[in-house]
């Protein structure tokens, strides 16, 4: 379980998840067709780990390039919290000891084989290794929370991480990691099976770190986006939230698609104490964030969010972006509540950690570049009891909301996007290029009458006159509902903040937390957390 971050996150400790309907009428827009050989039920467990005590995933990102695969086949990576610290990391520096002993805390999985029966099955997986500061020659390790995306012009693969100093040294910063397709389709330099650390290092060759700290600053919740227009230079931004004992900040950094240099951190969030953010690049090569202040949650006051939404320009990497003082998206005054003295709020019906999480991604459409915001909010106003107390103020019923935006920012307008019964939750975004369609995947419970389990559906916003345009029926990914609380480890109570969603050319991949593997348990079987993998074609 990787460490967690963030005045949101320090309360879940290491040891911690009807029919649907709209008020955005439906479309129209063809419905996507599950991959059946990928397993329409449940997906397909997008790792080797054996099953004899396995050991939770989550918190999962995918992008792939299309025929960059082995035969023709798709090239799919994934990355994933990991608790099996697939590294080991001693070797790297003489003070390593890790968490709790352990290494580092974040795994990949790829897919390259067009001649595999299943386009989900993992070909081999490993875990990013810990790196040395340069400057004091600690080891850090990376503590999860990872984000991967692809650049289509020099067929390369980017992942990004949390690292932390181990032991008592502060140290703190963001894994950067660079790989190609020809790198992952080399049987040597990347062999089938789970790989070794020093395999791994090969694997992905160049890795740098950002916004590097021996101070008591943490660097949380990565993100990244590449400049992946045609015949541009692949520039690389990456955000993280920057959190001290003075309050928290997001952070930007450009960097060279070659990761040979990249810029110092500027602070784009100025003074709010800022959370949660995600970067994109929009179609005329801007770059844009997005990120959250929350207020209340606490002895009796109800959560509020304030979403937030910055442009800049790019300067070309190295040098940093110019970012213009972020707007309000929104003002979320039905917030789902985190209490981070009381673990127990912050829960949906579902009762495991959800929070209100904004993602944004653009598009050109006929009336120019449309931006669309999705997150989740509470369908009532909750408040939270005094910690302690038996009876604690839940999320009774989380919803989705949407926000578009055709000029930038300037202006906002705001729908509901799902508000069905039961819990509605981590929505991933994703745009598909060839056809600029906004695609939406999420876990629902609707199909669950006591609210607990859940399912994966996806949903489209295909292009049209309005802002934002219509969203279509969704598509079910995954019929086999999934059992937040079966995991012996974790127990239901963290399930990751977030899940993967990659489109390119009418093709969807979701990479997903299920609890559909069982593992087993001193010789019992039981269910538990595995990063899954879904294909959906339109």
């Amino acid at each position: 379980m990787p460490m967690l971050h963030g005045a949101h996150r320090q309360a879940v400790t290491l040891l911690m998840a009807a029919a649907l309907t709209t008020l955005l009428p439906a479309s129209g827009y063809a419905a996507g067709t599950v991959s059946g050989p990928c397993d329409a039920n449940s997906g397909t467990r997008f790792n080797l780990e054996p099953r004899d005590n396995p050991q939770p995933q989550n918190g999962t990102s995918v992008d792939f390039l299309p025929g960059a695969g082995t035969g023709s086949g798709d090239l799919v990576v994934g990355v994933a919290n990991d608790m099996r610290s697939l590294t080991a990391g001693a070797a790297t520096a003489p003070d390593f000891r890790g968490v709790f002993g352990i290494g580092s805390q974040t795994g990949f999985y790829v897919h390259r084989s067009g001649s595999s029966a299943n386009p989900c099955a993992p070909d081999f997986e490993g875990g990013f290794g810990s790196m040395v500061n340069p400057s004091n020659g600690h080891s850090m390790i990376g503590v999860g929370y990872p984000a991967v995306a692809a650049h289509n012009g020099t067929k390369a693969f980017f992942a990004v991480d949390s690292r932390t100093g181990n032991g008592e040294n502060l140290d703190s910063a963001v894994g950067v990691f660079r790989t190609t397709a020809a790198t992952l389709t080399d049987f040597t330099a990347c062999p089938d099976g789970t790989l070794t650390e020093a395999q791994s290092a090969t694997c992905w060759p160049v890795r740098t770190m950002v916004g590097l700290t021996s101070t008591n600053v943490t660097s949380s919740s990565p993100h990244l986006a590449v400049d992946d227009r045609a015949g541009s230079t692949g520039d690389v931004y990456v955000v993280s939230t920057r959190i001290s004992t003075f309050g928290s900040f997001i952070s930007l950094v450009a960097c060279k698609n070659s990761l040979a240099a990249c810029s110092q951190p500027i602070n784009v969030s100025g003074s709010d104490a800022a959370d949660l953010a995600q970067v994109a690049v929009r179609p005329d090569g801007g770059v844009t964030v997005t990120y959250t202040v929350y207020s209340g949650g606490a002895i009796g006051n109800a959560a509020a969010a304030v979403i937030k939404y910055a442009a800049c320009t790019p300067n070309s990497a190295p040098a940093a972006p110019t970012c213009a003082p972020a707007v309000m998206v929104a003002n979320e005054t039905q917030a789902i509540p985190f209490n981070a003295f009381d673990p127990r709020t912050g829960f949906g019906a579902s009762q495991f950690v959800m929070h209100t999480f904004p993602k944004h991604v653009h598009r050109q459409d006929t009336n120019g570049i449309e931006t669309y915001v999705v997150w989740e909010r509470c369908k009532v106003s909750t408040k939270v009891a005094y910690p302690g107390l038996n009876l604690v103020s839940v999320c009774p019923d989380s919803d989705l909301m949407v926000a578009a935006s055709a000029d930038n920012g300037q202006t906002w307008h705001t729908a509901p996007l799902d508000t069905s019964p039961q819990d509605q939750f981590q929505a991933a975004l994703a745009v598909d290029p060839a056809t600029n369609v906004v695609n939406i995947a999420y876990y629902s419970s609707a199909a669950d009458p006591l609210q607990h389990k859940f399912q994966v559906l996806l949903r489209q916003i295909p292009p049209g006159p309005a802002t934002p345009d219509a969203a279509g029926a969704p598509v079910t990914v995954t019929t086999k509902t999934i059992e937040p609380a079966g995991d012996p480890v974790l127990e239901g109570i963290f399930i990751g903040h977030y899940f993967g969603l990659a489109v390119r050319g009418n093709r969807a991949y979701v990479h997903f937390m299920s609890t559909s593997s069982n593992g087993t348990y001193n010789g019992a079987s039981a269910p538990e957390q595995n990063n899954h993998l879904s294909q959906v074609d339109f």
